[in-house]
């Protein structure tokens, strides 16, 4: 199924690509920035980039390399750990395989905003089909594969290591080469089917399996609450913030096709949520300026000179503006309380309630436009 709707994914889903392709020489950073991807991919698997760009990369590459079967070759290495830390939290004690699923699915959107996966009950099996998004004119076979073994390393990971499916399903037409076949060990492969699935036995998916670890149950709650990104202006928020650490200002005829808009249509769009392009790029810059002070021991002038400021005292005073002491003041109150809570004002209208969105270092923000205050000054 294609959208027009901007798609987004952990860049974790492409360095297996990526990966590969620099194993044999092919020219990844060049291809990277003619894609308009960041250029940083490979140091921010965590980082949500556009898919409408990825698959761009990842087809030039499989043509200009003649790989036909990219998609399997470096999609069938996804494992259980590529995803992210807090979706492997919130399924770690999960008791059985079918719930496994279910939280992928409650939580999907932390991985990418195109993937959901259906239960199917068929005999004595269970189908578990797979229903992606596509940007338009893309040749789905790049991503099928990858997708299949996620949720076969979600069953993996309550039945053992080594099980596969007795049939898989996929719904390119295009035959699957016969070395892929050989090595995948799988009975029956068909090909142009509805639905990307592949069969699992029942039993399998409600039977009681042991936990691989006790959740943080903070961080499943807080993401229970957490937004679903599903406005434009917050998957920008999301999208764009790898092309700062890149040393690189996002132009906003970038955003707009990231978007799949004109430029003028963005700005009439962030104006209605009381937002101008360079406010958004600004906090953006200064969200990740605070985890950069928060969670690492990077000096000031590097984190200035990262998000594109070549003079510190600059940096400085606009960081002030924005969070109401300086860089250093900041690093010094964090350290002395690291389980200090920030929020800022949400760009939603104004009698949209503030909401907390979970960090991975446990310091929690929201970012938005205005000023940056500790949770507890915050008037009920």
């Amino acid at each position: 199924m294609t959208t027009s709707s901007p798609l987004f994914a952990r860049a974790q889903y492409v360095l297996h690509f990526t990966d590969l392709l620099r194993q044999i020489g092919a020219p990844v950073d060049r291809e990277l920035a003619r894609a308009k991807l960041p250029t940083y991919l490979e140091e921010m698997p965590n980082a949500y980039i556009s898919e409408d760009f990825a698959y761009r990369f990842l087809m030039r590459c499989s043509a200009q390399e003649g790989i036909d079967d990219l998609g399997f070759e470096a999609g069938w290495g996804f494992h259980l750990e590529d995803l992210g830390p807090e979706m492997l939290n919130a399924m770690k004690s999960k008791s059985t395989v079918k719930e496994r699923i279910k939280t992928f699915n409650r939580f999907a959107q932390l991985e990418a905003n195109s993937l959901q996966c259906m239960l199917v009950p068929e005999g004595n099996a269970v189908r578990v089909c797979i229903h992606e998004l596509y940007p338009q004119d893309v040749d789905i076979r790049i991503s099928e594969w990858q997708s299949i073994k996620l949720f076969i390393e979600i069953i993996r990971s309550g039945i053992g290591t080594d099980w596969l499916p007795s049939e898989i399903s996929l719904r390119s037409s295009r035959k699957v080469c016969l070395s892929v076949l050989d090595r995948l060990n799988v009975p029956n492969v068909l090909v142009g089917q509805p639905t990307t699935s592949f069969l699992v036995p029942a039993s399998l998916l409600v039977a009681l399996v042991k936990p691989c670890g006790i959740a943080d149950t903070s961080v499943v709650n807080q993401l229970s609450a957490e937004p679903t990104c599903d406005s434009l202006v917050g998957t920008l928020q999301m999208v764009l913030k790898p092309y700062l650490l890149s040393s690189s200002y996002p132009s906003i005829d970038l955003a707009a096709e990231i978007a799949g808009i004109s430029s003028r249509t963005l700005q009439r769009l962030l104006k209605q949520h009381q937002v101008t392009y360079t406010d958004l790029i600004e906090n953006m810059r200064f969200d990740l300026a605070a985890h950069m002070l928060t969670d690492s021991d990077q000096n000031i002038i590097d984190i200035a000179l990262q998000l594109g400021y070549e003079h510190t005292p600059n940096f400085s005073r606009a960081f002030k503006r924005i969070f109401g002491v300086t860089p250093v003041e900041f690093r010094k109150d964090n350290l002395a309380l690291p389980q200090i809570e920030w929020v800022n004002i949400s760009i939603e209208p104004t009698n949209t309630p503030l909401s907390v969105i979970p960090a991975e270092a446990g310091i929690q923000c929201l970012l938005a436009p205005g000023r940056w205050i500790p949770a507890k000054n915050v008037q009920e």
